[in-house]
Formats: C-alpha cells, structure tokens, sequence
C-alpha cells in the first residue's frame, strides 16, 4: 500500500481566505467611507484593548512607592476605566457603522442568488423540453 495517497492535505486557509475578500470586495467599496471609519474604529478600539494592562501595570507601580500622592493612584484608575470605557465604545461604533454595509452585501448577494436560481430554474423547466400549450 502506498500510505502517500491516503494522507488528506491540510486545508489552506490563507489562499481561500483572500478568494473569499476578492469576491467580497465589490460590495465591499460601495460603501467604502463606512467600511473606512468601521476599520478605524476597529484599530482604536485594538489600541485601547492593548493599553488596559499597561495602565494597571502602572497603577500597581504607583502603589509601591513610598512617598506616594494619593492623586497619582486615582489618577491612574480613572485612566484604567476610561480605556475599558474607550474599548468598548469603539467597538460599539464600529458594529454601528458596518451593520449597513454588512446587510447591504447581504442584500445585494442574496438577490443574486435568488436570480441565479430563477433562471436556472427557468431553463431547467422550459429549455430542455418543448412546451406546447394544446388546449
């Protein structure tokens, strides 16, 4: 037996993942000032996820300092919940501005489905057979 021929191949995400993005791409830039303010949103939202644990790295450092003013500390918590605040915000912004492109592609994709199956369902009931109307 040759055990080559039996091994399955390992799926190749990265290529189909791009022929998915060039279908998509079309409905994509009809809407390209959403799709730009939804990635923009998308990379602040990113930044902010990133600086949560550098703040409370640093509200844990203050607290070690001996000669401490209790304003740094608070200062720093307050900068804490505002990024948590910041990063949650922006992603609320970003599912926001994309729901209209999302569900337009949707839209636009469906109705090309649906038109693809009328006419194939269109010649397959009529093309291949003659219908006559004998009354």
């Amino acid at each position: 037996m040759n055990s080559s021929s039996n091994q399955t191949k390992a799926y190749d995400f990265k290529t189909r993942d791009i022929k998915v993005l060039k279908k998509l791409l079309p409905y994509l830039l009809k809407m390209r000032a959403r799709v730009i303010w939804a990635v923009s949103f998308l990379m602040l939202a990113k930044l902010a996820n990133v600086a949560v644990p550098l703040a409370l790295k640093e509200i844990v450092d203050s607290l070690d300092q001996t000669n401490i003013i209790l304003v740094l500390p608070l200062g720093m918590l307050l900068a804490y919940g505002l990024l948590r605040l910041a990063s949650s915000l922006f992603n609320e912004l970003r599912d926001a501005i994309f729901a209209k492109v999302r569900y337009h592609a949707m839209n636009l994709i469906a109705l090309g489905v649906f038109q693809a199956f009328t006419y194939f369902g269109f010649i397959l009931s009529f093309g291949s057979t003659h219908w006559r109307y004998n009354p």
